[in-house]
């Protein structure tokens, strides 16, 4: 498994760095729209709906959302579009982080429940998808930061898996994802502050507002644990393993961007905050 993982890594790893320096704003926002695209197909898996036709539809209607954010930030009211995207993102993972906590409640049976997967689905994709566009388009290092956002995400993801495997002995949340431990998390931690900070002074952050950017890097590694948290907590109620297979070694697409879809909304709105971003 750990082999698939790395090849399939290396093979995607030129690709998304090509990508991310060589595409103009609109295409690459275009490309992170189908992979968001294929993410949302996959949900669909997880809704509870009864034929494709329906797992069709709910992707369609992700598109509509992302169509419908693009079209409303055009002109004068840009700003106010962005902020509102990124904010309804970032209190969509403060409560995912509450529904982590008290699960296996509040995710019976039922339409009601359908409906909340409809509603999560939208808005674990959508804001990410909004966030990843808004900070590639930044004037100057929005590339470069994109990049660090991924790193951070990749860094917390590495670390956690080799400190998990290698002194993981506390469950983090057994309800949900057995195999994830304290220990790991904290690996996964240090790891992405490690790597998150050097990014950010690479690209020129420096000072006061690089223990800022440090203080944001572990928020934004910490809700990505919880993005983690939450797709595997729907999968573990759907009885899912994966969300596809798109991808070996890692599953499908959803799995591979879990934790980049809790991310990327409130790195963007810190750096917003900060005053890094316009």
């Amino acid at each position: 498994m750990l082999k698939q993982r790395v090849i399939t890594a290396l093979i995607l790893l030129p690709l998304v760095l090509a990508a991310i320096f060589y595409l103009p704003s609109p295409l690459f926002s275009l490309l992170v729209a189908t992979v968001v695209m294929l993410a949302a197909f996959e949900w669909s898996r997880m809704m509870a709906v009864a034929g494709r036709h329906w797992q069709v539809a709910f992707m369609l209607l992700t598109v509509l959302a992302m169509v419908g954010l693009y079209v409303a930030g055009q002109g004068a009211q840009a700003e106010i579009v962005a902020i509102t995207g990124l904010a309804v993102g970032v209190l969509w993972w403060a409560l995912a982080c509450l529904w982590v906590v008290v699960y296996p409640h509040g995710l019976s049976a039922g339409q009601v429940l359908a409906a909340r997967k409809l509603v999560a689905g939208l808005v674990l994709l959508v804001p990410a998808w909004l966030a990843i566009s808004l900070l590639h388009g930044w004037d100057g290092p929005g590339p470069a930061l994109v990049l660090v956002l991924f790193v951070i995400v990749w860094a917390a993801d590495i670390g956690a898996y080799f400190a998990g495997h290698g002194f993981g002995r506390v469950k983090l949340a057994p309800h949900i994802s057995p195999g994830k431990t304290l220990e790991g998390a904290a690996g996964g931690l240090l790891a992405a502050l490690l790597a998150g900070t050097a990014g950010g002074w690479l690209v020129g952050v420096e000072g006061v507002m690089l223990a800022w950017f440090a203080v944001l890097v572990l928020i934004v590694t910490l809700v990505s644990i919880v993005g983690d948290l939450t797709v595997s907590m729907f999968k573990r109620h759907s009885q899912v393993k994966d969300s596809g297979g798109l991808l070996p070694g890692h599953g499908g697409v959803l799995d591979r961007v879990d934790s980049l879809s809790a991310a990327a909304p409130v790195f963007v709105f810190g750096l917003e905050l900060a005053g890094l971003v316009a």
